[in-house]
């Protein structure tokens, strides 16, 4: 089963950071240590309603280096503008499930990245988190990604998940896609309670039209 995140936490802008030196990301409003109101542009990009003084703009880039968030004040009034950098529209949609119709784009490739801060491959082998759904079944993160052309609305995505003694079946499902990443995707782990752990997972997606990706990731059950 595929689930995909729409939570706060689980947007595809997984944070800003102020420049591409700067990896430390946003921090929330009741964190700001920076000055209230603010009055020029901090180096770190603030929550989009810290109150300001002034009129000044201040420009960052998304830590995932594919949205531009523009901070901005106008006579006491703050507000915050996300935008595609590759040009793109960047709409925030109301679920990560589109119904829109899929063309492929030649020389566009599809890549399967963590779930989280900064958008990279997972490294093979790599130990991630158990999320825990609300029916008690384990699953783990993901994050979908087009490389090499210009980015789709939407895209068919069949995921074969695999552990040891265990497969799930194929699951396809259509996604929303904005700045060539899609949502948060949560996927149900094939597992037996008899399992032991850290165990490995095979983590296999085909998308029609943009081709197939792989990551080999480790796990473990904390509960059963």
């Amino acid at each position: 089963m595929v689930a995909l995140g729409c939570s706060a936490d689980a947007t595809p802008d997984a944070g800003p950071r102020a420049d591409a030196a700067d990896d430390a990301g946003p921090i929330h409003a009741d964190a700001w240590p920076g000055p209230d109101p603010l009055m020029a542009c901090p180096e770190r990009e603030p929550p989009g309603d810290t109150p300001c003084s002034g009129t000044f703009s201040c420009d960052y880039v998304g830590r995932d280096d594919l949205t531009r968030h523009v901070y901005s004040c106008s006579d006491r009034a703050p507000a915050l503008a996300i935008t595609c950098l590759n040009g793109t529209p960047f709409v925030s949609p109301a679920g990560a499930v589109c119904t829109a119709d899929i063309t492929p784009i030649p020389g566009a490739t599809v890549g399967i990245r963590t779930p989280r801060d900064e958008l990279r491959p997972f490294a093979d082998g790599e130990m991630v988190p158990v999320v825990w759904g609300p029916q008690g079944l384990p699953m783990i993160e993901y994050r979908l990604v087009v490389d090499g052309a210009d980015a789709p609305a939407c895209i068919l995505s069949t995921v074969t998940m695999t552990a040891p003694g265990a497969s799930g079946d194929p699951e396809s499902i259509q996604i929303d896609f904005r700045c060539r990443q899609s949502m948060v995707i949560q996927q149900i782990i094939p597992f037996d309670c008899a399992m032991p752990g850290p165990f490995d997972i095979q983590l296999e997606v085909s998308v029609p039209g943009f081709g197939t990706a792989s990551a080999r990731v480790r796990a473990a059950l904390d509960r059963c």
